[in-house]
């Protein structure tokens, strides 16, 4: 569980980390892209299962990740 919790906070500080890179930009495929790296960076959580229930959310206007 605890590794668990720390690869969230991975995944989650990632997404953040990445966001400002993004958010300059008006492009709207880049701002998918983003979606899709998130997406993929959650994915790849090692002890993620079906019982994890993890959320995102990409604002198209500002590029901003929200996890829930």
């Amino acid at each position: 569980m605890k590794r668990t919790i720390q690869s969230i906070a991975l995944a989650m500080a990632l997404a953040t980390g990445a966001a400002p890179m993004f958010a300059g930009s008006n492009n709207p495929p880049v701002v998918q892209d983003l979606g899709n790296q998130v997406r993929h960076e959650l994915v790849m959580i090692p002890y993620y299962s079906v019982f994890d229930d993890l959320n995102y959310s990409v604002d198209d206007a500002t590029g901003v990740v929200t996890l829930t």
